[in-house]
């Protein structure tokens, strides 16, 4: 009975082991990580870089190749070029360090996560005081630890956002039970009853409306362009002499074989342009008028077609 008990004991223990739910590094390695450097006084520092990488390899994060990067590459800051890393490399996230002096025995650590879809960055930053080389890798890859914890985080509040939206998208276009799919009521045993008569559509056409813009004096009928040419040589025919008449209007002459001592006379021509120009007025409001009439608008649309049924097929 005892080696029984030993072994239910060694079995249920076994399976409450096995559980319980995974631990934060388990859920690594399912997007691929670069470690770009990390820098101190404004170079790489190789040693630092190698023990962060292998730190976060050996958590489980599934690492780039550690030496994938040529030197100039590893001092990259700018979008564009941590993009094109990313892209070359197939990583998902990119991490950067800054290791900068704070003063006496004091440093500023900065971690840099550099997501590649998203094209953003976040900060974590510590400040680590009398630090050891080791300790300063531990700082490094703590900040690293955390920057990739929420850039999961955030990741996977994106995509349950995302899910969360498409259901009631799904869900809308989906046909409920006993509708067809444009939505109408269908009666049980309605399929048996044959084509349905659908409503008739009307086949009505319409008149494109004429185009904005169009020569002026097609629209004219005949009759007008007669009458605006004929207004046009009138008024030009008496606008011309009247000018003339009141351009000469008291102008000494001897055409009309006056006798005077200085054997001319002067002309009075005001009766005569004054009237000229009473005609030209009036042949130039009528000509402003035939200009100015709104031309006849075109024939209206023809009537539509009667409505014509898609099916006329019953029962």
């Amino acid at each position: 009975m005892t080696a029984r008990c030993w072994l239910f004991t060694l079995v249920l223990g076994f399976t409450l082991v096995s559980s319980r739910p995974m631990p934060a590094h388990a859920q690594r390695g399912q997007e691929a990580v670069l470690l770009l450097s990390v820098q101190r006084g404004g170079k790489v520092d190789a040693k630092l870089t190698h023990a962060v990488y292998a730190n976060l390899l050996k958590v489980g994060e599934a690492m780039t190749r550690e030496n994938a990067l040529a030197g100039p590459e590893r001092l990259c800051g700018n979008e564009e070029c941590l993009s094109q890393l990313a892209s070359r490399e197939g990583a998902k996230a990119i991490l950067s360090s800054m290791v900068q002096d704070n003063g006496p025995n004091n440093l500023y650590i900065t971690v840099t996560l550099f997501d590649a879809d998203n094209r953003t960055a976040t900060d974590e930053k510590t400040i680590c005081d009398h630090c050891t080389q080791q300790q300063v890798v531990s700082a490094i890859f703590d900040l690293s630890d955390r920057s990739l914890r929420t850039y999961r985080e955030r990741k996977a509040s994106a995509a349950a956002q995302s899910q969360a939206q498409a259901q009631p998208q799904s869900a809308q276009t989906a046909a409920s039970p006993g509708q067809s799919p444009e939505g109408a009521q269908t009666l049980p045993g309605s399929e048996l009853a044959g084509p349905r008569a659908t409503a008739p559509v009307s086949t009505a056409t319409t008149t494109p409306a004429p185009v904005a813009g169009g020569d002026f004096l097609s629209r004219w009928s005949p009759k007008r362009k007669i009458a605006a040419g004929v207004l046009t040589g009138l008024l030009i025919a008496t606008l011309i002499p009247t000018v003339a008449l009141h351009v000469t209007d008291g102008s000494p002459t001897t055409l009309l074989g006056c006798q005077s001592v200085s054997n001319f006379c002067v002309l009075h021509n005001l009766p005569l342009y004054a009237a000229g120009y009473a005609i030209s007025g009036a042949l130039a409001i009528g000509l402003g008028i035939t200009f100015g009439w709104p031309t006849s608008k075109s024939a209206s649309a023809a009537p539509s077609a009667a409505p014509v049924p898609v099916s006329t097929e019953g029962k």
